[in-house]
């Protein structure tokens, strides 16, 4: 069995304990494991769509799983089997959920069960018969797809994925009448209404709809999962008008050859032949959209890389299909040995004709009659100067929709976010820049710098993740992984980068390294963060509550200010930076806070306080604002205020508490404000050099530092 973990938390953790590339530790301890942005909206256990490994999640072992677990908490255990698709292993993500009807009662709604595809139609039984009460005896399970009996599942060693079963498929549990009989036959109505369903001979594509068409041909392909890159490549090939004639006229069939052991036994042109007539039907039939799931099938079949019913890539499929359709429709019933044609000095268009005649000998088919051509190719020999020319046959060719220059280049996207002094505004704007592939954060910083025309000595990177800034970037350090799951590049105009970027000391506990020296500045680096109380509803199976957290929202603040302050004149700059002339200090309150914006206890910084901070502030230091309840709404209303409730461009909610050890020791208060005299200075004072306490210690002040 395995395990999906987020994989900014796993990145994050990885940071913390030197993991992934065998470097030193680096980093903060993670919050706990919180795999909920992998969930399906209302879910506690079904994936959300087109999530991939590396970018998203990566896959742990059960017990690698429990001792994360054990250490950090959170969740939620998110477990999957391997199975086999074809001959490749895979680990399943999704499986297939079933909306299950029970025809002694189809007015009911559906029951909706999870199981996986290497299931077979047994274990399914035997699912159904528990959640209905019924005995296995005494049902059948039919595939219910378009609310018809579609087909009977009799087999119970078979897989479901053998029996074309895919996500949301409508499922029929069929009780014994009255009189103890089975009486349902295949595609017959069982009561409920919607559009005509039949199948077509045996090659089990559906009619979904038999509306007229608008015009002859325009139909539409029903999406089967995620089959939207198939459904546009049969589109394709059904609007080439002399591949589709062959086809749905079937004059195809005369030209199967069922020996060739490169095809497939005809079986796949017979199942494009098949849909090509339903989709362009030589009589008067109506139809206007149709679920190919006898073409897919059969495509899984033939290439395992198909089977299922994930996204893949239209070209692949096209180039599969068009080779394969050859295969099955090739002329030559005993392929002779044929030697590689040399140019030798003779002119191309004999050359040319020569190479296509030899391989007409083991290749001839109305698809190569259709999509055949040559590239022409010339090699050189550096030492003696021979010229070999060959002419080599290709049915599809790939164009590229990018230079090469542009190949060699990766572009991320950013948010610029910079303070307009002149109209007392922030401005956030999305960027997209691109530098060579490889790069390291340093060229990123100078092309952010010509797309803004900001000093590139003022811009300081960093990785945002919901609503807290994960780590800064140095010139040097890697871009490789800043794309990781829900994370955002944002980059910041301040006035000293170094001093965002200082991290004032190894905050793992796994580190040997020693802490960096802060920058020899006069100003403090200041990251502003957002917090709100919001009620959350949290589902456990079938029970749910309701709570109130603090969260973090919104896009954090960067700037620089004196070290040489008072909270009061600290509260005034952060007033001015919310909105000047219409922010006053009066209507929110500050808290130190750490890295990922928690507060590091439970005490307001006073607003009132106009002493100076003793020894000043510290090189870094991380606050978090909330709004007094009576501003709250009072902001809604004024343009240009930071931290409004549901400001432009919020990178999403998250619990401000890191979880874990870490976080339960972090909640004991720490007496900041009223703390006894030897106890250590505020976490926004930097903190002096030790010296003798005297006899008799001054009166302890709340936030200058005891001498």
């Amino acid at each position: 069995m395995y395990y999906l973990v987020d994989a900014a938390w796993w990145l994050m953790w990885s940071d913390y304990v030197g993991f992934e590339d065998g470097s030193e530790a680096r980093g903060s301890r993670p919050n706990e494991i919180d795999n909920s942005s992998l969930l399906a909206p209302g879910s506690t256990a079904k994936l959300r769509p087109y999530i991939n490994e590396g970018r998203d999640h990566v896959f742990v072992l059960h017990d690698e799983w429990e001792l994360l677990r054990s250490w950090y908490g959170g969740g939620p255990a998110l477990p999957r089997r391997g199975i086999t698709q074809g001959s490749t292993a895979v680990v399943e993500l999704y499986g297939l959920t079933l909306k299950v009807y029970r025809s002694s009662d189809l007015s009911a709604a559906p029951v909706e069960m999870n199981i996986s595809k290497a299931a077979t139609v047994r274990e399914l039984k035997e699912m159904a018969c528990k959640e209905f009460g019924v005995v296995g005896a005494e049902v059948k399970i039919w595939d219910y797809f378009q609310k018809k009996p579609y087909a009977l599942l009799d087999t119970p060693s078979k897989q479901l994925e053998q029996c074309q079963i895919m996500e949301n498929n409508d499922m029929l549990v069929e009780e014994k009448d009255a009189e103890g009989k089975f009486n349902l036959k295949k595609n017959e109505g069982v009561g409920v209404g919607g559009s005509s369903t039949y199948s077509s001979g045996g090659n089990q594509n559906v009619v979904t709809s038999t509306a007229p068409p608008s015009q002859k041909g325009v139909v539409g392909l029903q999406n089967l999962g995620n089959t939207c890159f198939m459904n546009s490549t049969l589109q394709c090939l059904s609007n080439t008008p002399p591949l589709r004639e062959f086809f749905a006229s079937g004059d195809y069939e005369a030209e199967i050859n069922n020996d060739n052991p490169l095809g497939h036994e005809g079986k796949l042109a017979g199942s494009f032949g098949s849909l090509m007539k339903m989709m362009w039907p030589q009589g008067d039939e109506a139809i206007s959209a149709v679920a190919p799931r006898g073409f897919k099938y059969q495509m899984g079949t033939s290439n395992p890389m198909f089977a299922g019913f994930q996204q893949h890539d239209s070209s692949e499929l096209m180039n599969f299909l068009l080779d394969g359709l050859h295969e099955d429709l090739n002329r030559i019933q005993d392929k002779p040995y044929v030697e590689s044609t040399e140019s030798d000095g003779r002119p191309d268009d004999v050359v040319a004709k020569e190479a296509m005649d030899n391989y007409k000998l083991r290749n001839d088919s109305q698809i190569h009659d259709l999509f055949r051509g040559q590239f022409k190719s010339t090699l050189v020999c550096p030492s003696c100067g021979n010229v070999s020319i060959t002419f080599d046959p290709y049915t599809m060719i790939s164009l590229p929709l990018r230079t090469a220059q542009e190949e060699m280049q990766q572009s991320y996207s950013v948010k610029m976010v910079y303070y307009d002094a002149a109209d007392s505004k922030w401005v956030k704007n999305n960027l997209t820049v691109s530098i060579p592939k490889g790069a390291e954060a340093g060229q990123l910083r100078a092309a952010l710098s010509t797309a803004t025309s900001i000093p590139v000595e003022r811009i300081v990177i960093g990785q945002i993740l919901r609503s807290y800034i994960y780590k800064f970037f140095d010139d040097s350090a890697s871009l490789d992984f800043v794309k990781t799951g829900t994370s955002t590049i944002i980059a910041y105009d301040v006035e000293y980068p170094k001093a965002f970027e200082y991290d004032e000391q190894p905050r793992s506990a796994y580190s040997r390294r020693a802490a960096a020296e802060p920058p020899k500045v006069d100003k403090a680096a200041m990251v502003l963060y957002f917090r709100k109380e919001e009620s959350v509803t949290s589902t456990y199976i079938t029970s749910s509550y309701n709570r109130t957290m603090k969260a973090l929202y919104g896009d954090p603040l960067l700037f620089c200010h004196p070290k040489e302050t008072s909270p009061n004149e600290l509260y005034n700059a952060i007033a001015d930076l919310l909105g000047k002339d219409k922010v006053n200090p009066e209507m929110f309150q500050i808290r130190v806070a750490d890295a990922f914006g928690k507060p590091t206890d439970n005490h307001v910084v006073d607003r009132a306080d106009m002493k100076p901070v003793t020894h000043g502030l510290k090189p870094k230091l991380h606050l978090v604002v909330e709004w007094v309840d009576w501003a709250k709404e009072q902001i809604q209303g004024m343009d240009g205020v930071q931290g409004k409730d549901e400001p432009e461009g919020v990178s999403g909610a998250t619990p401000p508490s890191p979880g874990g050890a870490a976080s339960a020791a972090d909640e004991n208060d720490d007496g900041y404000f009223g703390r006894h005299p030897t106890t250590p200075p505020p976490h926004y004072a930097t903190t002096p050099t030790p010296t003798p306490q005297p006899t008799n210690p001054p009166p302890y002040h709340p936030i200058i530092a005891p001498p």
